[in-house]
């Protein structure tokens, strides 16, 4: 039988032939567990089929591990199409895809001869579009939505999963993490009784007893994480991911797969349904609106309705240094006429105290003498290295000046601000550290971090985005991108037709794009400007970090015609280098073959490799 081995070694993590013994014929059927002997160690595998016409003598399977099939031919067809875009290996795939066993839960396991039907539900909203119809059918279709602002996007996906699982097929939800995981669930388990959720988080027991859930059948409606993307759903038929463009749905463990790409194959190898919903849209979904692999679902009657009345305050930021306007007085009226009616949002880029300073004197920001951190002020005046949380007395190098100055202003003193400028009104913090899940419809002011703005019973009545300037001012490859997606979270929260103030430039192509509600027009722009910069999606790229010696090698055996940018120094030894070119796969391929190369010759450090990076740092 062929067995592909769960070896960490790049050059042996591939498929060998074995012997059944006849102890184990009857057992060792594709997609058990295995036990086999490998370079004289025991490993484990998944066997995946029955193997070649070898002749002469194999190595015999050494014991079952498990009798349970967990790696179904349609995964491992999947793991393997991954790892080949990716430039990864099927192992380092499949151990993302299984999770690892529980032997207790797989008492009195066995799949089901028919799974449980759906009941019938009455299409409305999402679920009544062209696009509904064309799943709960059975069709191949794909589509992007773009929600309107409010809180029923949950419910919409729940109707249309439903009405898929009435016609007698499965559903997969993706989402970027816990808190969504519980709105979707609650939402879909009033329409489908048969709903697991799969994600890390849920404990080793607790997750493979899920997973096996989903493998015999018994659940229709699977709500996860982006683990929860290679899920072995019994007859697929719809596959949905919210907000792809946050950057918790990318693998942080090699070949480092997005989840979106996964499902994107998925439903191309399987010929189900693909819908990627969410109130931006990623500059990766617009190259296939445009390319036409995938649709566009319109609502626009429905988002006009639904959005909020956001503006640009006409007494903004004008800097990075300029703290005396990082309350305009439009923003302050906006939520003070909010706080007659209900609950007001206040986001924020940061959270701490005053977690970003400089020098008083020259304006030079600060850093940590020791590593080089920024320097940090908590509530009580203690400076602090935000890095090594060094506490020694803050000395500027350039001037000899000993004041400091705030640079950026976070979560806990902007709620100190406000909770001088609303005397009377409760002040609520909810950030990365302490995040709150929901908020009554009493009048308070909310301070949030983005992801972790809480629901308001009712929705709030006036928002601003304080460091909205800030978030244009970043650098990176997708900062634009990432701060337009937070701003449409937090605006989707206010009532309709509740003000929203923009503390950026009113001509920005960005903030233009969220007071229409518009996030087609802005994708579009992105992609022109990635296209014009040759950058991921418009041109895939591979980023390779090693040693100086291996790069050099490398960039040595590459073919005429690859565009190279860099090295850039990571580290005294590692460097950092990106590859292009217009056979993009002979590139890809290309440089997965030196890998394993020089792993199989033991020559040289380990290099690591990611096929379209999220971020280019």
């Amino acid at each position: 039988m062929d067995v592909l081995v769960d070896a960490r070694v790049p050059h042996l993590a591939r498929t060998f032939t074995y012997a059944v013994p006849p102890r184990l014929a009857a057992a060792v059927v594709p997609g058990v567990r295995v036990r086999v002997r490998l370079s004289g160690q025991l490993t484990e595998g998944y066997v995946t089929g029955p193997g070649s016409d070898f002749g002469g003598s194999l190595m015999p399977i050494e014991s079952l591990v498990s009798p349970v099939p967990v790696l179904t031919d349609a995964v491992l067809s999947l793991c393997e199409h991954v790892a080949r875009h990716y430039a990864g290996s099927v192992s380092d795939v499949v151990r993302l895809a299984i999770p690892p066993r529980v032997a207790g839960a797989e008492r009195g396991w066995q799949p089901l001869e028919r799974p449980a039907p759906g009941r019938a539900v009455s299409a409305t909203g999402l679920a009544a579009e062209p696009f509904g119809t064309a799943a709960a059918a059975g069709q191949p279709v794909r589509a992007t939505w773009s929600a309107p602002a409010g809180p029923s996007w949950p419910h919409e996906l729940a109707a249309l999963s439903a009405r898929v699982v009435a016609a007698g097929r499965s559903v997969l939800i993706v989402v970027p993490d816990g808190r969504d995981v519980e709105r979707v669930t609650t939402s879909v388990r009033t329409l489908v009784d048969a709903t697991v959720v799969l994600t890390a988080d849920s404990g080793p027991h607790d997750r493979y007893a899920s997973f096996l859930r989903v493998l015999s059948g018994a659940a229709r409606v699977v709500v996860g994480t982006r683990a929860a993307a290679f899920a072995p759903l019994v007859d697929p038929g719809l596959f949905v991911m919210w907000d792809d463009g946050d950057d918790s749905l990318a693998e942080q463990r090699a070949p480092y797969p997005h989840a979106r790409e996964v499902l994107a194959v998925r439903s191309h190898l399987q010929e189900c349904a693909l819908l990627l919903a969410g109130f931006a849209r990623t500059a990766e979904v617009q190259r296939w609106v445009d390319r036409g692999w995938i649709g566009e679902i319109s609502a626009a009657a429905t988002t006009r309705a639904a959005r909020p009345a956001a503006f640009s305050t006409a007494d903004r930021v004008r800097s990075p240094f300029d703290q005396a306007r990082r309350l305009p007085q439009s923003a302050v009226a906006a939520l003070r006429t909010g706080l007659a009616a209900g609950p007001v949002l206040v986001q924020v880029a940061r959270r701490g105290y005053v977690p970003l300073t400089a020098c008083q004197n020259c304006r030079e920001l600060a850093d940590c003498v020791r590593c080089g951190g920024p320097l940090s002020v908590a509530p009580d005046g203690t400076v602090q290295c935000r890095r090594c949380s060094t506490q020694d007395p803050f000395r500027c190098p350039h001037c000899g000046h000993d004041r400091l100055r705030a640079v950026r202003t976070g979560a806990g003193r902007t709620a100190e601000e406000l909770g001088r400028l609303f005397r009377g009104t409760p002040v609520v913090a909810s950030t990365g550290d302490h995040p709150i899940d929901r908020v009554t419809d009493h009048p308070a002011v909310v301070v949030a971090t983005p992801g972790v703005e809480p629901l308001a019973a009712g929705g709030y009545t006036a928002g601003a985005l304080l460091d909205a300037q800030e978030d244009l001012w970043r650098v990176g490859l997708r900062s634009r991108e990432d701060a337009l997606r937070r701003w449409f979270a937090a605006a989707s929260l206010l009532r309709p037709q509740a003000p929203l103030a923009i503390c950026a430039e009113p001509d920005d192509p960005a903030v233009q794009s969220l007071i229409r509600w518009d996030p087609t027009t802005s994708a579009r722009a992105e992609l022109q400007r990635r296209a014009e910069a040759g950058l991921p999606p418009a041109r895939q790229v591979v980023q390779v970090d090693g040693a100086v010696a291996d790069i050099a090698d490398l960039l040595a055996s590459l073919p005429e015609g690859t565009d190279v940018l860099g090295p850039r120094e990571l580290t005294a030894q590692e460097v950092r280098v990106l590859l292009s070119s217009d056979d993009f796969a002979g590139l890809r391929d290309g440089v997965r073959r030196f890998v394993l190369a020089r792993a199989a010759r033991h020559t040289g450090r380990p290099v690591r490799l990611r096929v379209d990076p999220v971020a280019l740092d």
